[in-house]
């Protein structure tokens, strides 16, 4: 933890010291999965990628953090999507 409310996590999956980020404030949870997570469609679907260092790490972590973050309300973020930049989860 950063501040108390900056959580990263190490996953090795895009790239071997890959990271993705949630900051946590007032009861609001933001995620970042960077190259893990860029793109909305990617968390919606089994999506492997072969320019991902472990693809099927990636596609299992997406899987997590999507479902997680749709029970917990976390608003994600997606640098790599062009009509979704940001997602709030239900």
């Amino acid at each position: 933890m950063i501040d108390r409310y900056i959580k990263y996590q190490v996953t090795g999956a895009h790239s071997p010291f890959h990271q993705v980020f949630w900051i946590i404030d007032g009861g609001m949870t933001v995620f970042f999965g960077g190259d893990d997570a860029p793109q909305l469609q990617q968390m919606k679907s089994k999506f492997v990628a072969k320019y991902d260092f472990d693809g099927k790490k990636c596609m299992e972590l997406r899987q997590e953090w999507w479902k997680e973050g749709n029970e917990k309300g976390w608003t994600f973020l997606f640098y790599h999507d062009i009509k979704s930049a940001i997602y709030s989860g239900s």
